[in-house]
């Protein structure tokens, strides 16, 4: 949820084409435009990032360990 907000945050303009005030107003306004889904929106492709981006991350750290002993 928070990083729909984070990502509609850093896309956003700069001066009078600014959507969102602050973090309050990007979340009010994505519920009332979008509803609840508009928070959970793009969640398949980031669970599906997250496996390999882990599996990479576990595979460096036990291949460092190994190395250093």
């Amino acid at each position: 949820m928070y990083e729909v907000i984070k990502s509609k945050m850093q896309s956003d303009a700069f001066g009078k084409d600014q959507k969102y005030k602050s973090m309050r107003d990007c979340f009010a306004k994505t519920y009332k435009g979008e509803g609840l889904g508009g928070f959970w929106r793009g969640i398949g492709p980031t669970l599906l990032r997250a496996m390999p981006v882990s599996a990479g991350t576990f595979a460096t750290v036990e291949v460092t360990m190994r190395l250093i002993s």
